[in-house]
């Protein structure tokens, strides 16, 4: 993909997530089923990193839980991590430390150390083209620890009659390039009435192509479901495991 459309497409979202940052949060008060299904093979963890935490909701649940690691979040949206910070902050259980930064960029990768489980829940589909693809899971891949795991979800928009009726045509940006293809998506937003109609990216990933960006970097995937929404098929989710040596 172009660096310009890269570019343009990340703002769009960085837009759109500051613009409906507080309406979306008030939606997102429980983990989706698909999360919930992981969650026992979070809670023995030393270290949990969440790349795109939004506003805390697992790390919430992992403290009730009684998680006892050390949880590291990461997400661009202040607004999202003020939320997070205020919804685990007392508790004797569990280290809880959220850092602002962007999935684009690798600026907050010196701030974490090695994890044995890293999480990304609905956040790769919204990083734009191929490079910035393989980037996250190479980054994924240097900071898991050896046995370690990655759990990883994306939104399967395509085929989901409810997500399909929200797709808005490139032409309305006046955007016509060879570089954007099918499942290159754009999506509107209108759940508040008070707020202009926002778009925002997503990538409709399909099975095969994130084993194409895996397999590469050395992860071995262990598991592939589909979970979430009302159909139970919105999110993709893999495991992928990081081999001893």
């Amino acid at each position: 993909m172009q660096p310009e459309l890269v570019e343009k497409f990340l703002r769009l979202n960085q837009e759109f997530y500051t613009t409906y940052a507080q309406s979306f949060a008030a939606t997102r008060h429980s983990v989706q089923p698909g999360v919930q299904r992981l969650l026992p093979q979070f809670l023995p963890a030393r270290l949990v990193l969440d790349l795109g935490c939004g506003n805390g909701n697992l790390a919430e649940l992992l403290k009730s839980k009684g998680f006892s690691g050390i949880y590291v979040g990461v997400d661009e949206n202040t607004y999202f991590l003020e939320r997070a910070e205020e919804a685990t902050r007392e508790g004797e259980a569990g280290s809880y430390i959220f850092i602002q930064g962007s999935l684009a960029d690798s600026n907050w990768m010196e701030m974490v150390d090695h994890a044995d489980v890293i999480c990304s829940f609905a956040t790769l589909h919204h990083l734009p083209g191929e490079d910035l693809h393989r980037q996250f899971f190479s980054t994924i891949s240097s900071k898991l620890s050896p046995s370690g795991h990655l759990f990883l979800s994306c939104w399967q928009v395509l085929g989901n009659p409810r997500l399909e009726k929200h797709l808005v045509p490139w032409g309305s940006m006046e955007i016509n390039s060879p570089s954007i293809n099918q499942a290159d998506l754009l999506l509107d937003w209108r759940a508040d009435p008070g707020k202009p109609a926002k778009l925002r990216y997503v990538h409709h990933f399909s099975p095969q192509e994130l084993r194409n960006l895996g397999e590469p970097e050395g992860l071995i995937l262990q598991d592939e479901f589909y979970s979430d929404g009302k159909e139970g098929n919105l999110g993709l989710y893999q495991v992928w495991r990081k081999p001893c040596s």
